[in-house]
Order: structure tokens, then sequence, then C-alpha cells
């Protein structure tokens, strides 16, 4: 008997210490340390007390619960769609599933749904995203909620049938103008709808500012007229607009921004604000039908293909102010035949000039240091020229295909040469023949100093010197 009590009372007292060490783990209120009243950042509980991650996806086959035509992505405690399986021609985005509100509509989420004809977002709906509704070539109406606040560029790209845009009355982010869609203010143009109107279109003396890729794609406008008070045109706004011929930006534009009318074919003239500082990246991009421009005065920057395959322009005057010239702005200027680089120039970028294969003169009025990789390659019809003294950089296949280059005057205060840089030239009677050309030497001199750099290299690429 006393043995069974000594073994109880041992038992009584281990109890008692387990006891006393699981409570000094915890605080003040019985929890472990590091417990929460609320779920860790990258997780969501649903109404009904379900946890998902962010980034799990809801709807669809119903791997996570109900299935529906809509995919969802649990983001920040909300859903956003994402896909869109279903084949109706009308579609009413749900306001919630499986406990959780749906606050927008993600990127390329009805992308391709080319049956959709006709989409309603409801209230709660904040944002839709970039290219949402890409290639919805049927879709002709969306209503938008008042909730709506941002709408990104290119949300509606391609919608080629687009006519109408529906803007709940108490919207206090946007609402139509003559069926065009604009922030609630009328200062900024945020969508063109393409089936909206006649092929003229007068903007709105408000307007300040016409958004990213607002016009983009539009396959019937021919006349546009920018009011005075227009401050800015943003990327890709006239992208595309194939049938724009004719385009007068007023003197109040101070910002263009990157690819503003890349691929407008038919734009035969335009002509820029004299408050412009900069020609941004792929601005004029592919409008081979514009035989003409002027560059204002304030420009003191051309962008990155600014110009690029623009096959019509001949003659090109650059403003004296002009500091810098990116990579491949005159690129692939077919019809370009002379240039002259005013004094600020001190760098050709890479592929400034390439293949600009009517170009036979360019002249240097200021202390150009660099020529970079393949800014003249393949213009085949450049004359013989002597590069300024202040060079000191050529850079790989500079000149590469240019065959009508028999000589080049190269300074002694070139320190570098890259590879190819001269492959090519001298090849005219090859080209001139219609034989397939060698690239390489023969016919080409250098004429440089003796003993410096540009001789050693000939010397070692087997090209004639001339001193």
């Amino acid at each position: 008997m006393k043995i069974l009590k000594m073994y109880a009372a041992l038992a009584l007292c281990l109890a008692l210490i387990l006891s006393f060490a699981a409570c000094s783990k915890k605080g003040d209120n019985g929890k472990n340390p590091g417990d929460s009243d609320t779920p860790a950042a990258d997780t969501t509980v649903t109404t009904e007390g379900i946890v998902y991650k962010d980034g799990e996806t809801l709807g669809g086959n119903g791997e996570n619960g109900e299935k529906s035509d809509f995919v969802f992505t649990v983001t920040g405690g909300k859903l956003a769609v994402t896909d869109y399986t279903g084949a109706d021609k009308k579609v009413s985005v749900p306001a919630t599933f499986q406990g959780m509100a749906v606050a927008g509509i993600g990127e390329l989420a009805f992308d391709g749904c080319e049956n959709i004809e006709a989409v309603t977002l409801p209230e709660g709906i904040i944002y839709i995203d970039p290219q949402a509704f890409r290639y919805c070539k049927s879709l002709n109406e969306i209503s938008l909620p008042a909730s709506l606040t941002d709408i990104a560029d290119d949300a509606f790209l391609y919608c080629a049938k687009m006519k109408t845009v529906k803007v709940a009355k108490d919207s206090q982010s946007f609402c139509t103008v003559d069926g065009v869609l604009f922030s609630k203010d009328e200062k900024v143009l945020e969508f063109f709808p393409n089936c909206v109107g006649g092929r003229d279109y007068p903007m709105p003396e408000k307007t300040e500012k016409i958004g990213g890729g607002a016009f983009r794609s539009s396959d019937r406008l021919e006349q546009i007229t920018l009011n005075e008070g227009l401050v800015e045109i943003g990327a890709d706004a006239f992208n595309s607009c194939m049938k724009l011929t004719k385009i007068v930006i007023p003197d109040t534009v101070t910002t263009i921004g990157d690819s503003a009318f890349w691929g407008c074919k038919g734009l035969t003239e335009i002509v820029l604000p004299s408050s412009l500082t900069k020609i941004s990246d792929k601005m004029l991009y592919g409008c081979s039908a514009m035989s003409d421009i002027t560059i204002p005065e304030s420009v003191t920057a051309i962008g990155a293909e600014a110009f690029s395959n623009c096959k019509s322009i001949k003659t090109l005057s650059l403003p004296t102010g002009l500091t810098s010239i990116a990579s491949g702005a005159f690129s692939y200027c077919s019809a370009l035949e002379t240039m002259t680089l005013p004094a600020g120039i001190t760098v050709i970028d890479t592929r400034v000039f390439k293949d600009c294969n009517a170009l036979m003169s360019i002249s240097f009025l200021g202390e150009v240091t660099t020529i970079g990789e393949l800014a003249f390659d393949n213009c085949q019809l450049l004359q013989n020229f002597t590069l300024p003294q202040s060079v000191t950089t050529i850079g790989k296949r500079a000149f590469c295909g240019c065959f009508c280059i028999r000589k080049l005057t190269v300074g002694e205060n070139v320190t570098e040469i890259g590879i190819a840089a001269f492959l090519g030239c001298g090849n005219i009677d090859d080209a001139m023949e219609n034989e397939n050309i060698a690239l390489d030497y023969e016919g080409f001199t250098l004429k440089c100093t003796e003993g410096s750099y540009a001789d050693t290299y000939a010397q070692e690429n087997g090209i004639t010197v001339e001193y």
C-alpha cells in the first residue's frame, strides 16, 4: 500500500511539473509566442473561416470549392478574375465568390474571348488590369460600376467592335462624353471605342491628357483635331491607327509618350509642338508614308528607334541644340540620303543609321568621340569620308557592309576598333555585279597615322593602309 501511495505521489508531481512548464511558454493571454488573432500576411480567411493563401486560385474546375466559368486569384483578402472559360455572349461578373469580394479584373483575364458581346462589372470592382479584355473581338458594350477607380492602359486592346461604354451615374472616377470614356473631371481621355462616331474626332476643350493606348488600333479614325490646352499624349496613344493621315499637335503639349504614333502607316503629315524637348522612344516608328517632318528647335534628345522604319523620309534637319540620339533612332530609314549631326552630338549610338541603304553622306559639326556598334551597318551607298579627329572608339561592325566606302580616314586619337568594324567596305564591284558579295577588305583602304592604333589594327586584319 505504501508503495502504491508513493507512485501516486510521484505521478502527481510529474503532472504538476509538466503543467507549469507548458504555462510558462505562453503569454498573458494563454497563447504561445507568435500566435495571432489574424492569419499570416500571405493568407486570407473567408467568411466561412476557410484559409486561402495569396496567389491561390478558386473557381474553374472547382479544385478549391465551387465550380465556375470564372477563375479567381486570391489577392490581399479579395479576389481578382484571372480567366474566363465560359461561352456566354453576355457576361456578368459576380460580386462575390465563396464568401470573398471580387475586387478586380486581372491582366488578360478575358483574353481571346471572341464570343463575348457584352460585359457587366458589379459594384465592388476597383480596378481593371492591362489587356484584361484583349482580343474580345465581338465585345461591343461594357458597363462599369461606381466603385471602379483604375483602368489600366490597353485594358480593351483590339476590341474592334467596341461601341458603348456605360458608366454608373454616381461614379466619382469616370464619365462618358459623346460615347468616349473620360476621367470624371473630363481632363483625361481614357479610352476611345473603335466604333464611336465617324472618321473625324474633335477633342473636347477640357482635355489635358490623352491616356496611354487611348486610340490604339482604331481602324476608322482618319483625322483628329487636338485642342489648345492639351498637355500630354500618353504612350501608345495612337499606336497602329493605320488610317490616320494628318495630325497637328498644339504648342501646349510638352510630353509625347513612347510609341505614341507607332505603326501609323497612313500618316503623311505631323506637326510637332514647339514646346517639345524629346522625341520619345519609337514615337514615329514605322510611319512609312511620312516623307517630311520638321523637328522643333526645342528638341534636345531623340529616343531609341524614334524614326526607325520611316521608309519615305529622304532628308531630315536636326535641331542645333540636339545633344543625344539613342540607339536605332534612324535605323531602316531606307530613303534617307543625307544627314548633318549638330555640334552637341558626341556619341553616335548603336544602330543609329543601320540599314539606311540610301544614305550617301554624313557630316559632323561637333567633336564626336564614339561611333557605336553597328552604327552605319549596311549603309550601302555611304561614300568616302573623314572621321573627326576627336573619335576615340569605333564599335563592332560599325561600318560593316558599307560597300561604297573605298577609303576611310581615321585620326590618331582612336584607341579602340571593334571586330569587323570595316568588313565589306570597298566591295562595291561585287555588289554592282550582283554576285555573292564577299565580306572582306578587298578594295578598302584605311588612311591613318603610321604607328597609330588604327595602323596596327589594319595590319592585323589585312587591311590596306595609306599614311
